[in-house]
Formats: C-alpha cells, sequence, structure tokens
C-alpha cells in the first residue's frame, strides 16, 4: 500500500492540482470510493430495511397499552428486569413506578433501569422502560424498547407476535417505496 501526493498540470502550465493517491502505485482515492460506493449499495437496501423495521417495531411497543392496571403489571415489568440480572428493585407507588439498582457495565459505565406506568383507565395501563447510563461526571437516559417488547411477550405474546409482523409489514412498504 502506498499513500502520495500527485502534481499535474492543469493546463495553464502551473501544476497546483494535487491528488492523494492510495493503495497500489496507480489507484487514486477516487476509484477506492467508486469500488466502496458499488459494493457498499448492494447491502443499503438491506440496512434501510432493517432500519424501518426496527424504527416501526419501537412505535408499535412503544405505543402499546395493556389491557390491565399497573398496579397488575408493576410486578410483570419487575419480572423483566429480574430476568435481565437485576435483583433490587425499588417499588414507588405513589409514582407507580420501579427502579433498579445501579450495575456495572464494562468497568467504565453503570446502568439502572427505571419503569414509569401510566394509568390509562382503571383496567388500562402503558409503560415505559427508562435505561439511565452514567459514566463518571455524564449521565443520560433513553427509552428502551427491547425491555418493552420482552414485557409484552411476558404479558401477550401473541399480541407481540402481531406487532412483530406490523413493523415487518410496514418495512416491506417502506423498501418498495424506496424502488
Amino acid at each position: 500500500m502506498m499513500i502520495s501526493d500527485t502534481e499535474i498540470e492543469d493546463g495553464t502550465g502551473q501544476r497546483s492540482l494535487r491528488f492523494l493517491k492510495w493503495g497500489p502505485p496507480g489507484v487514486s482515492i477516487g476509484a477506492v470510493l467508486l469500488m466502496w460506493t458499488v459494493l457498499g449499495c448492494s447491502t443499503t437496501p438491506d440496512r434501510q430495511t432493517e432500519q424501518a423495521y426496527q424504527s416501526a417495531l419501537e412505535r408499535l411497543v412503544q405505543g402499546h397499552v395493556y389491557e390491565m392496571g399497573c398496579e397488575a403489571l408493576l410486578p410483570l415489568a419487575e419480572q423483566v428486569l429480574w430476568e435481565a440480572g437485576y435483583r433490587e428493585v425499588t417499588h414507588h407507588e405513589e409514582r407507580d413506578e420501579i427502579v433498579s439498582e445501579w450495575a456495572d457495565r464494562d468497568g467504565m459505565r453503570q446502568v439502572q433501569y427505571a419503569v414509569h406506568t401510566h394509568r390509562v383507565s382503571a383496567s388500562r395501563c402503558a409503560a415505559q422502560f427508562i435505561l439511565r447510563e452514567r459514566a463518571g461526571q455524564s449521565q443520560n437516559q433513553r427509552r428502551d424498547a427491547t425491555r418493552e417488547l420482552e414485557l409484552l411477550e411476558l404479558v401477550d405474546e401473541q399480541e407481540a407476535q402481531r406487532v412483530r409482523m406490523q413493523a415487518r409489514q410496514e418495512a416491506k412498504e417502506a423498501r418498495e417505496t424506496t424502488h
């Protein structure tokens, strides 16, 4: 492999344009980028389809309302956390939430889950799994659709399957509209 600068004459008698060559002698970055673009594009539709599927799945799971009260849903959310390795969970009944302990991940960061529920009615409830991460002085949080899907699978496997199929259909339709 060789990296070099090449000056060429630009037609005015001056040698001012420089092109970077990379790779074997005589192969320019432009040629390498062209090959990468052509070869890389063959997987782009698959990545776009996967992104569309994940986006639809997140939207569908995060918008789900359970046909049970929050007091019945919270113990199931706690079970999801237990199965994920979180053994200490604190209940905050006044806020309809549970919070896990902070768990060490990779020696550089810690993670914690909070599960918030929202009473839609006496017999309907929505839930959000919030993943909090901290490393040093920085801390962030985001909604975790993966844990929410695990809860949906635990509560209603058929509904979880329906949600997955709908997300696949939306991804398929998105792919067809881009081609």
